[in-house]
């Protein structure tokens, strides 16, 4: 399960970064981070033997929030 997560997460980092390419607008940026892993955390409920929509949503928060914190984060080590 942990595995999955991680690759979620990667997964969504870099289909942020991708977009943030396209828009310089962050708002859409954030959202479409939301929404992509929310989704994919849907999508692999069955690998990540999740049976509530609940707790994929909620796990699909949690990806979203530590993608978008990974990708801060090196972006801050990047600029040091």
């Amino acid at each position: 399960m942990e595995v999955t997560l991680i690759l979620v997460s990667a997964v969504v980092v870099g289909l942020t970064e991708l977009i943030k390419k396209f828009t310089d607008n962050i708002k859409i940026v954030l959202v479409a981070t939301l929404v992509m892993s929310i989704v994919m955390i849907v999508i692999a409920m069955p690998m990540l033997g999740i049976d509530s929509w609940r707790v994929a949503v909620i796990t699909g928060l949690v990806v979203a929030l530590q993608a978008m914190g990974l990708y801060s984060g090196g972006k801050a080590i990047k600029n040091n």
